[in-house]
């Protein structure tokens, strides 16, 4: 009745605590051990019974490592799970090219900037950022080079705007766009004005070359009397920079 005991309650332990790999081995071995050196050593006529408390004993410890690795493993396997989940639900979120917020990105916070800010009727400035000459870039050095000069921008662009609240995306092939929450007109045809002259100061590295790069940029703050949606306040702005590549180019239209 002894070793029924034992082993049932060793048994049920085991379980319970399979998953606990060190509760689970205390447990057993204090319910196991003092029963097999009893039956051991004081009832030595029984040593059928310590055989098979041993075996019982040793397979225990085999199915609680077995439990605790399989356990592990699945852990493991789950959390590499939701990690790749995770990764790439961000990259879905980014331009695989420059490493800035895609369109889908731009157009989703864009919408949700747009409506927080015209229900507080408050400041909201946007920037359309559009590459002068690109396609010159890429016939005359080839697509690499255009690539690079990209990539260029947009961490000359990264670098400029900083602020949690700032996004910067882009949003086609040589296009991009910069989402300034609490900003004003004047402060972003600043900010404009400054990108503008950075960018044209700051040619591309490429091989032996120096390749210039300039943009034209339209600029400015939502209007609440104007802008009745958020494709509405895309457009003007857009629209104001298509004006200033009509203007000549390398410049900022505030729309």
């Amino acid at each position: 009745m002894a070793a029924v005991s034992t082993i049932a309650f060793s048994s049920a332990a085991c379980e319970t605590y399979a998953l606990n790999r060190r509760q689970a081995l205390w447990v057993v071995v204090v319910l196991q051990v003092p029963a097999l050196l009893y039956f051991a050593l004081a009832i030595p006529a029984l040593w059928p019974v310590c055989t098979v408390l041993a075996g019982y004993f040793v397979y225990q410890l085999t199915h609680i490592r077995r439990r605790a690795g399989e356990y592990d493993t699945q852990m493991a396997m789950e959390h590499a799970l939701l990690t790749s989940r995770s990764e790439v639900e961000r990259l879905s979120r980014l331009d695989a090219l420059t490493g800035l917020a895609n369109r889908r990105e731009y157009d989703s916070t864009f919408r949700a900037h747009w409506r927080l800010a015209a229900r507080q009727q408050g400041k909201l400035a946007l920037m359309v950022v559009d590459l002068d000459h690109f396609k010159r870039i890429n016939d005359t050095y080839g697509h690499l080079a255009g690539d690079t000069a990209l990539r260029h921008v947009a961490q000359l662009m990264g670098e400029r705007f900083k602020r949690s609240s700032d996004m910067v995306a882009r949003i086609g092939g040589e296009e991009f766009a910069v989402l300034l929450p609490d900003t004003s007109a004047e402060e972003a045809m600043q900010l404009a004005q400054t990108l503008c002259r950075t960018l044209a100061g700051t040619p591309v590295q490429w091989d032996a070359h120096h390749i210039p790069v300039t943009a034209s940029i339209g600029v400015d703050c939502m209007r609440w009397d104007l802008d009745l949606t958020p494709q509405a306040s895309f457009s003007r702005i857009d629209s104001a920079c298509y004006t200033a590549k009509a203007k000549g180019r390398n410049r900022v239209v505030q729309a």
